[in-house]
């Protein structure tokens, strides 16, 4: 039997994670800690003002996917749409370019 991956399933995700571990401990030791927290701080502030727009646009679609029937869908994108068919995705587009800044 094989041995399973402790690791399985988590992709590149694991190796950005590590990179950034990383790298935030090479700018702790080559860089004062002052240079380190001020960066540290900064990071954080974007991570506040982005998780909010995140979730938002993660929750909306997720209600709009499972209001919308999937037969229009699959009928609005089939190869036989034509320019309403390309129309749709600009739609879902700019609505997500609105709701998350």
């Amino acid at each position: 039997m094989a041995k399973k991956s402790l690791f399985r399933g988590y992709g590149p995700a694991l190796y950005v994670w590590s990179l950034a571990i990383g790298l935030g401990i090479l700018c702790l030791w080559l860089k004062v800690e002052a240079a380190f927290v001020r960066a540290l701080w900064v990071d954080l502030g974007i991570l506040e003002t982005m998780t909010p727009r995140i979730l938002m646009g993660m929750l909306l679609f997720g209600f709009l996917t499972v209001l919308i029937p999937k037969e229009s869908i699959a009928r609005a994108l089939c190869a036989g749409s034509g320019l309403k068919g390309r129309r749709l995705p600009l739609g879902q587009e700019l609505c997500c370019r609105v709701v998350l800044g």
